[in-house]
């Protein structure tokens, strides 16, 4: 079996903004790792991906929340190293293949999929 748990670069990174959520990414991981080692001897995988920035209403919201929507887009986008926010289907396409058994091997990885911006 395997299984995949959301997360987010916030689970990865400290932040000055959204506290809560920022400290509930975080504890995805420690979920994940503790899971993933009690899971394996019945050979059940636990992941979790990171999204970036994901095209997407949430992103929109928070965007809009902030003033000016385009200035907000324009900022983000400036953080990603590829140019552009993830879509949501590369998101799937990653889980798909953590969920595959050509992830036969893959327990307790935490997997990014943002563009670049956790390179800083």
């Amino acid at each position: 079996g395997s299984v995949i748990i959301t997360s987010s670069i916030a689970g990865l990174r400290a932040g000055s903004e959204f506290t809560a959520y920022t400290m509930s990414k975080h504890a995805v991981i420690g979920l994940m790792r503790t899971a993933a080692k009690e899971s394996a001897k019945r050979r059940i995988r636990v992941n979790t991906v990171h999204p970036g920035f994901v095209e997407s209403e949430m992103i929109d919201r928070i965007e809009s929340a902030r003033g000016d929507p385009k200035a907000q887009r324009d900022l983000g986008l400036s953080r990603v190293p590829l140019g552009r926010y993830v879509r949501p289907e590369e998101v799937a396409g990653l889980i798909c293949y953590l969920a595959s058994d050509d992830a036969a091997m893959v327990t307790g990885g935490q997997f990014l999929i943002d563009g670049g911006v956790m390179l800083g």
